[in-house]
């Protein structure tokens, strides 16, 4: 990491931490939901965790390429992250979830499933950029 530009080492951490902290809380919430709804939970195994990720030296060929696309998908992450807070208060006013019109229960699921579509070109990124895997349990 000695010949690479810090600025570019900030944004790819910033990544990582925004894929490991931020993006697991919101999948998270999903599970909860979820799990409120069907009333099963899934055991899944501990894979790779944020400090292993950052402890990898980020490939210098790659890591110029990547800023933008991550700047970009941590945009659209945080856009629908926003979208849907501001939908989950237009469906509390109708009692919730299940008493909201079905546009808006589709909705807040496409916003969902937008969601995790960013979060899954995010960890890609990242995998690319370190040349390691992440699995998407751990996060998601």
């Amino acid at each position: 990491m000695n010949n690479i530009d810090p600025i570019l080492i900030s944004i790819i951490t910033s990544a990582v931490n925004f894929l490991f902290d931020e993006a697991s809380k919101l999948f998270q919430e999903r599970r909860t939901k979820r799990v409120i709804k069907t009333g099963t939970i899934n055991k899944t195994e501990h894979p790779t965790d944020k400090s292993e990720i950052l402890s990898l030296t980020p490939n210098e060929d790659l890591i110029g390429d990547a800023v933008e696309e991550i700047q970009h998908c941590i945009l659209q992450i945080r856009q629908n992250r926003e979208n849907k807070r501001k939908l989950e208060r237009q469906i509390s006013l109708y009692g919730g979830l299940n008493y909201s019109p079905i546009p808006l229960q589709n909705l807040l699921e496409s916003i969902e499933n937008d969601i995790e579509n960013w979060c899954n070109k995010l960890r890609g990124i990242v995998e690319r950029v370190y040349g390691h895997e992440i699995n998407p349990q751990n996060f998601m």
